[in-house]
C-alpha cells in the first residue's frame, strides 16, 4: 500500500541548470614588509631636524658653519665628557714635504649614556697663546685653532719646531664653544687640513719656518677633549 502522496505545492524545488559551488573566503593579504620597514635615512633627517645638537651621526664641519649648537659667552663650566673616545681615523696620514694633507678627526661614545661633547675654539684666525696653543694648530672657516696638531719623531720629541727668538705673546680672541650630545654608540665626525711644515716664533708671530724633512714622524692631534689622538705620518715623495 502506497502512502499518502505529497502536495505538489509542498514538493522541494528542482535546482536548474548545473549546481555553482559556493566560492571559497578571499584569503587576507599578508602585511608588506618593504612598506613597513623604517627608513632609516628619513629617520635620521627627521631626528636630526628635531634637534641639530643631538644625533647617532654628527658632522662637525656642517656645524662649525652656522649658529647651531653655538654656546653663550659664559660657557668656561662646560667641559666634554671624560669618557669620550678621541682618535684619527686613519691608520696612517701621507704627504710631501711642505704639503697639505686631510687628519679625519673621529669623537665615539662607547658609553650606555649620552655624553657631552664641547669644543672650544675661535672665531677668527688670532693667536690663541693664552690657551696655550703653540704650533702647527689648523685653521678653518667658522671656527679656527679648536684643535692641535703636533709632529713627533720616534724619540717623541717636537720635529715640526725650528729655533726662533722664543717670544710668545698673550693676544685676544673671539671665543665661542660648540656643545654636542651623543647617544650611546654615536659618533661625531671632522676634517683638518694639515700642512707638513715647520714653524717658530718671531716677534709674537708663528712663521713657518721650511718643510718638514721627509722621514716616519707621529701626528699628535687635541681638540675638544683631554685626550690625545696619534697616527703615523708618513712624510715623502707624492
Amino acid at each position: 500500500m502506497r502512502g499518502p502522496e505529497t502536495p505538489p505545492s509542498h514538493r522541494p524545488a528542482a535546482a536548474i541548470g548545473p549546481s555553482t559551488p559556493s566560492a571559497a573566503p578571499t584569503p587576507l593579504s599578508e602585511p608588506s614588509v618593504a612598506a613597513e620597514k623604517p627608513d632609516a635615512a628619513a629617520d635620521a633627517q627627521v631626528a636630526a631636524e628635531a634637534d641639530p645638537c643631538e644625533a647617532s651621526e654628527l658632522d662637525l664641519d656642517a656645524l662649525f658653519n652656522t649658529d647651531r649648537c653655538r654656546l653663550p659667552e659664559s660657557f668656561d663650566a662646560i667641559r666634554s665628557d671624560p669618557a669620550l673616545v678621541l682618535r684619527v681615523d686613519a691608520s696612517e696620514i701621507r704627504v710631501a714635504p711642505g704639503g697639505t694633507a686631510s687628519v679625519p678627526v673621529l669623537y665615539e661614545n662607547p658609553t650606555n649614556r649620552t655624553l657631552t661633547l664641547m669644543i672650544r675654539g675661535c672665531s677668527d684666525a688670532e693667536s690663541l697663546g693664552a690657551l696655550g696653543v703653540l704650533g702647527n694648530a689648523p685653521t678653518r672657516k667658522g671656527l679656527s685653532r679648536a684643535f692641535q696638531v703636533s709632529v713627533e719623531d720616534a724619540a717623541g720629541k717636537r720635529a715640526d719646531e725650528a729655533p726662533g727668538d722664543g717670544i710668545s705673546c698673550l693676544s685676544s680672541c673671539s671665543a665661542f664653544g660648540v656643545a654636542v650630545r651623543l647617544p650611546p654608540g654615536a659618533r661625531a665626525r671632522t676634517n683638518l687640513e694639515y700642512r707638513a711644515q715647520k714653524h717658530r716664533w718671531i716677534q709674537c708671530e708663528d712663521e713657518p719656518a721650511g718643510p718638514l724633512p721627509r722621514g716616519i714622524y707621529q701626528l699628535v692631534l687635541r681638540g675638544g677633549t683631554e685626550q690625545q689622538a696619534k697616527t703615523k705620518l708618513v712624510v715623502g715623495p707624492p
